[in-house]
């Protein structure tokens, strides 16, 4: 069966749905050091405050099974969450 445009233009506003979304993206050079009281986190609350979606890029970040990243990524995520509620 060929795919017909036409077809598919007749019921696309069916499908989706048009929204605005606010993101804020941001890279942080940890290097290889857990964070600790880093003006960071300040920054990033104060810059996501009516942002939907948060995307911070870590590098020279420690690969190992006490990984910084991880740690550090929950202590952001628990944080923002106590702030938030």
């Amino acid at each position: 069966m060929a795919f017909r445009r036409d077809a598919y233009a007749a019921i696309a506003p069916r499908l989706a749905e048009r929204r605005e979304v606010n993101c804020f993206t941001a890279t942080w050079n940890v290097n290889e050091q857990r964070p600790g009281g880093s003006p960071f986190f300040a920054l990033l609350r104060e810059r996501s405050a009516g942002c939907q979606a948060v995307a911070v890029a870590l590098q020279e970040v420690e690969v190992g099974g006490s990984s910084i990243a991880l740690g550090a990524a929950k202590d952001v995520i628990a944080k923002s969450l106590q702030v938030r509620s």
